[in-house]
């Protein structure tokens, strides 16, 4: 059948509405109101599929956006005011002009993002060619992560499956435990790189055996990626490179890339690669490359090589030499918007977390500048650990996003909220940088919780901790000190940080507020079930060991201390701790994101700390108000790590 018969006849698997009688009501809307052109941002593929075809059904030329940023003058549709388009009485023009335009939007990964124009014909065309170039049939059922607002989607997600008459699945399924709760046999994944390596890390990865085919793009597809996705599965692994504006141009089946045999390709002076085919009359790209008998080898994008000491450098070469190292599990690089050096994002693998854990950032920075001085020399100078790479959906990374992450300050993600009687969090909320990611109230950047100005004392008490030397209570502070709304709670807390015993090396802790703290040997993993602090509480008992009433309300929130916090930035560089004030400091502001004052803090009472908290580890913090007073436990990996009651 025609592409026209088989889009009459298409019904998703997972949505059984009639999409071209959408098309021909969204058809006769524009027709009526005489509407040539229109922005689309849509996420519900069967709205999508309406919207776009009914576009190039009514003549109308429809912009597809990557980014729901539109434009004052121009029509605008969108997932929620879809229905708004659509009329009962059918379009009078119900074929397809072959030659109809249409505009898709770049992801702006290069640069500022441009508006491209696409025609039916050539995705008609290109669609034609991939069916019968890469085997897939009818009985195949296509699923994606990606989205069908960029080319790739739009091309094996709308257009290949349109072609073919095959089934496909309306859903973007971007979460692993979606894509491998479904029966896969006989089934086509659309991918980016990305969501590939979360899958494959998965305790269901299994799942995929029953695949058919991944076809994956945006980014590279890394060797060690394609070969554990070949241990779990037995699908065809094809990897396209092309663009927006030049369509497919080769595929990597697992020996390299090779030009699809419907493209001519060759070089300009700059040796960057140009392409044509039935699709791409002429496009000349930004990509260094050779080519060699049919085969590609991509070097890197032409404004990705930069000039260092009259030094031609190329950042990709110096990504994969990073990667090289075995620590990473993404980097990216680019010159220092502020000084003449190349600065590196760097996203730790669990090897290069547990480096990070022992020796730190400092650490890791001397081995992977030793890795690049013998062909780098010293070109990268600045080196920056992040949670997660800010890649766009097609794992490319978008060049305004660098100075974001460059020079961020990232908090840790707390979820969690009220404790109920059975021990159950209900009323979720999601803290990120201070903001509440739910809507509810936002105050997690609070007066007199920033626990500032005692940073250096912390940092010499747990470095000494670290160095094996001792660090004794300061004797002579006085027991209370106040608070005002004013003050920070560092301008309070006395001590933070650990004592070396001399019986046996082992680590008490100090609590702020008692003249002579004395120091006992604790065992390994006992330290919360011996001391000599007096006073010492929990969220069980008050500070007379009585029963707390049963109705307190008790909160608790939880959160991953990634390599990438701002606290590992700039304390300890060889040994990265959490240090104490900022465990009380998460305490503070947790407890006024969910409505406690703390603004009238005026004692720290009791605090005792046990365990240290490290990069990677899961601290979870509980707290309940009671009688004035906030009273919190701190757990690190389901340990006790500290704990302590403040007046408030």
């Amino acid at each position: 059948m025609s592409f026209e018969e088989n889009l009459k006849n298409f019904r998703f698997t997972d949505d059984s509405r009639d999409v071209f009688d959408a098309c021909l009501g969204f058809a006769a809307f524009l027709e009526k109101n005489g509407i040539k052109e229109l922005q689309i941002y849509i996420d519900d593929a069967f709205k999508f599929y309406a919207a776009f075809f009914g576009s190039l059904l009514a003549g109308a030329a429809p912009y597809v956006l990557a980014k729901p940023i539109f434009e004052e003058n121009l029509t605008a549709v969108n997932d929620e005011n879809f229905s708004n388009f659509l009329l009962k009485e059918p379009a009078k023009k119900v074929k397809f002009d072959p030659e109809a335009k249409f505009y898709l939007q770049t992801s702006g990964s290069s640069g500022k993002s441009k508006m491209i124009e696409k025609s039916l014909a050539q995705m008609i065309k290109e669609s034609e060619y991939l069916a019968t170039e890469l085997n897939f049939s009818s009985q195949n059922t296509f699923f994606s992560s990606v989205s069908h607002r960029h080319m790739f989607g739009l091309t094996f997600k709308v257009f290949l499956p349109l072609v073919l008459g095959a089934r496909v699945i309306a859903d973007e399924l971007n979460y692993p435990e979606a894509i491998l709760s479904l029966g896969l046999a006989n089934h086509v994944f659309i991918a980016s790189p990305v969501l590939l390596r979360t899958i494959t890390q998965s305790p269901a990865a299994s799942a995929l055996k029953g695949l058919s085919g991944i076809v994956s793009a945006g980014s590279p597809l890394k060797k060690e990626l394609r070969g554990e996705l070949g241990q779990i599965c037995d699908a065809r692994i094809i990897e396209i490179y092309g663009s927006t504006e030049t369509g497919i141009v080769a595929r990597d089946e697992g020996c390299g890339l090779r030009l699809f045999g419907a493209v001519n390709a060759g070089l300009d002076d700059r040796g960057a690669l140009n392409v044509s085919s039935p699709w791409c009359e002429f496009f000349q790209t930004n990509d260094a490359a050779s080519i060699d008998e049919g085969r590609l080898v991509l070097q890197g994008r032409i404004d990705r090589i930069v000039k260092l000491n009259d030094k031609r450098v190329s950042l990709e070469s110096i990504e994969t030499k990073l990667l090289e190292s075995g620590l990473l599990a993404d980097c990216y690089c680019a010159p220092h918007p502020k000084f003449k050096r190349i600065a590196a994002l760097l996203q730790l693998n669990g090897e290069g977390l547990k480096k990070f854990r022992k020796i730190g950032k400092k650490g890791v920075a001397a081995e992977l500048k030793e890795l690049l001085k013998l062909e780098f020399k010293n070109s990268v100078r600045y080196f920056k650990i992040v949670e997660k790479m800010p890649r766009n959906q097609q794992g490319k990374f978008e060049k305004s996003e660098f100075e974001n992450a460059l020079f961020a300050s990232p908090k840790p993600v707390w979820s969690g909220g009220r404790v109920d009687e059975a021990g159950e969090i209900c009323g979720g909320q999601i803290y990120k940088n201070g903001e509440n990611l739910r809507g509810g109230k936002n105050c997690l950047s609070h007066k007199g919780a920033s626990l500032e100005k005692i940073a250096d004392q912390n940092g010499k008490n747990f470095e000494n901790q670290a160095n094996g030397t001792s660090c004794a209570s300061e004797k002579g502070r006085e027991k209370n000190q106040i608070l005002t709304s004013a003050a920070s709670f560092k301008d309070a807390v006395s001590v933070v940080g650990f004592q070396n015993c001399s019986s046996g090396g082992n680590l008490e802790n100090i609590a702020v507020g008692k003249k002579n703290a004395s120091c006992k040997s604790v065992k390994d993993g006992d330290a919360q079930n011996e001391t000599s602090l007096e006073g010492r509480v929990s969220l069980a008992n008050d500070e007379d060991g009585e029963r707390l009433d049963d109705d307190a309300q008790k909160y608790e929130f939880s959160a991953i201390m990634h390599a990438g916090l701002e606290i590992f930035e700039s304390h300890f560089p060889n040994l990265p701790l959490l240090p104490g004030f900022m465990q009380l400091d998460y305490v503070f502001e947790l407890a006024c994101g969910v409505g406690i004052d703390v603004s009238g803090a005026s004692t720290v009472e009791n605090l005792k700390f046990m365990k240290f908290v490290r990069p990677g580890d899961l601290l979870r913090v509980c707290f309940e108000k009671r009688g004035g007073k906030l009273y919190f436990e701190l757990f690190c990996n389901g340990e006790k790590c500290s704990v302590g009651r403040a007046a408030l």
